[in-house]
């Protein structure tokens, strides 16, 4: 029974804050519970000067971080759900895609809700479409003016009834789990605005360059209320899964990201580097060295000034070097505040 009961103990224990690199490849390679309990057991017996108590943070703080978990979830499923929904609409009626806008907002939803075939866009007045987008606050005369040229002219991708009539039905359903998901994250947002103001760290990560509504609770629910947990920025890093680990074997040698860690702490640090400069789409193209360059000198202008003698930029791979730099930055100003 003690056996059994062993490896729940021990995990519990040591599981938190330990960032060595070597004893977690260890964990993640143990293929049975044996090893894995032997391995614990010899952590915590002859290495007990790294481990590190565990201090839960403050009932607020705590509410906040799982809250913005809880959102980002929803955003991944609207996300999927959008993704299902341009196939679909692949299928029958492409112009969909154009004409109805972007397939997370409410005007799309009411757009297929509405005109789910090109047949019934086409035998709908000009007026009344004009109408619709105004409504919906696309008040851009060029924008409207030209789908509405579109839509006389635009012949069907198919006329199988079989495949309009299936896959109107399937567009009907996700539309209907699109809409109140969209409001259910905007209640979201809403309670974590509010909790975030009342938090006593709120000027502090509000402030940081590119730190908005969104990741500006995701930056605190990153590091946390506990100023003491983190001795160094490097730890962070490991955590994360942003500190570069290098495999070698003979004369080979591959430099790459850790692979098993806290994704949604990942995402958090890499999309507070993606938001100091974004492209048109919101993302950051990194597929040239003169592109690299400009995101080092758009970095250099921000609020903390990155050093570009010290940022590390490797040709299509600049992330996670940059996010490196972000993250000393970030610990410096949390830590040292």
């Amino acid at each position: 029974m003690m056996q059994q009961s062993a490896p729940e103990e021990f995990g519990a224990y040591i599981g938190i804050d330990w960032a060595d690199q070597t004893h977690f490849v260890s964990l993640r390679d143990a293929n049975s519970q044996e090893v894995k309990r032997d391995l614990l057991l010899e952590l915590v017996t002859l290495h007990r000067s790294k481990l590190r108590a565990w201090r839960p943070d403050d009932e607020l703080t705590r509410t906040i971080t799982l809250l913005v978990q809880y959102r980002r979830d929803l955003v991944d499923t609207r996300t999927a759900l959008t993704h299902r929904l341009a196939a679909l609409l692949k299928l029958y009626f492409p112009q969909a895609l154009q004409w109805a806008g972007d397939l997370d907002t409410l005007q799309a939803c009411d757009f297929l809700q509405r005109w789910p075939t090109l047949a019934k866009v086409q035998k709908t007045p000009a007026t009344k479409l004009r109408q619709f987008y105004v409504r919906h606050n696309c008040r851009t005369v060029a924008v409207i003016e030209k789908r509405l040229q579109q839509m006389p002219t635009a012949q069907p991708l198919t006329t199988d009834g079989a495949v309009i009539t299936t896959s109107v039905a399937m567009v009907q359903a996700i539309v209907n789990q699109l809409r109140p998901l969209m409001v259910s994250i905007k209640e979201l947002d809403k309670q974590i605005a509010e909790l975030f103001a009342k938090h006593e760290d709120y000027e502090l990560f509000s402030s940081f360059p590119g730190a908005g509504e969104v990741l500006a609770p995701r930056l605190l629910s990153a590091l946390g209320a506990d100023r003491d947990r983190f001795e160094s920025a490097e730890e962070i890093q490991q955590l994360s899964g942003i500190a570069p680990v290098t495999e070698r074997s003979g004369k080979t040698c591959w430099v790459h990201h850790r692979f098993a860690c806290p994704k949604f702490l990942r995402q958090s640090f890499t999309n507070l580097r993606l938001s100091l400069s974004p492209s048109r789409h919101g993302r950051v193209r990194t597929t040239s060295a003169s592109e690299n360059v400009a995101i080092a000198i758009r970095l250099r202008s921000a609020a903390w000034h990155l050093d570009g003698s010290e940022l590390s930029i490797a040709v299509g791979k600049c992330v996670f070097p940059i996010v490196n730099k972000l993250i000393n930055k970030l610990y410096g100003a949390v830590v040292h505040r």
